[in-house]
C-alpha cells in the first residue's frame, strides 16, 4: 500500500509523515506551494479564493475567519 502526504514541513505534518512511513511501504509527499498551485483545476475552484484559504491556514487561522489581534502573555 502506498500514502500521500500533504506536507509543510511544521511538525504535525513531519508526524504524519513519520507515522506513514511507518506504516506503508511507499510515501510521497506533496508540498503546500505545488498543492496550492494544482488544486484549483482539480477541484474547480478559482486559485485566489484557495490561495487565501491556505494563507489563513499558515497563519493560524481558519479560512474565512476575520483577523483579529493577538496578545502576547
Amino acid at each position: 500500500m502506498s500514502a500521500l502526504v500533504l506536507f509543510s514541513g511544521g511538525q504535525d505534518s513531519t508526524t504524519c509523515l513519520a507515522w506513514a512511513l511507518e506504516r506503508f511501504d511507499r510515501v510521497e509527499t506533496v508540498g503546500l506551494r505545488e498543492f496550492v498551485r494544482a488544486a484549483p483545476l482539480a477541484l474547480g475552484v478559482p486559485p485566489q479564493r484557495l490561495q487565501r484559504e491556505a494563507e489563513a491556514v499558515w497563519r493560524g487561522r481558519s479560512p474565512g475567519a476575520k483577523s483579529e489581534t493577538r496578545r502576547g502573555p
